[in-house]
């Protein structure tokens, strides 16, 4: 999470139990024309790592919002 705050990325993470012992879930909504450099920064943390993406429709858009 801290790569991606330190590029401007709003982070969540939940931290949670898998199949396998401890989780951590990290989301992070971003405009479409980003998605690439947050796939790149993930990528270079962990190769490994299992991302979703899916579209969004913000409901209450706040003022720090661009």
């Amino acid at each position: 999470a801290k790569e991606l705050r330190e590029k401007g990325f709003g982070v969540t993470i939940v931290n949670g139990e898998g199949l396998q012992g401890e989780v951590s879930i990290t989301w992070c909504v971003t405009p479409r024309k980003r998605l690439k450099e947050v796939l790149k920064i993930v990528s270079n943390i962990n190769p490994d790592a299992y991302i979703t993406t899916e579209p969004t429709n913000p409901t209450k858009l706040t003022e720090n919002r661009k």
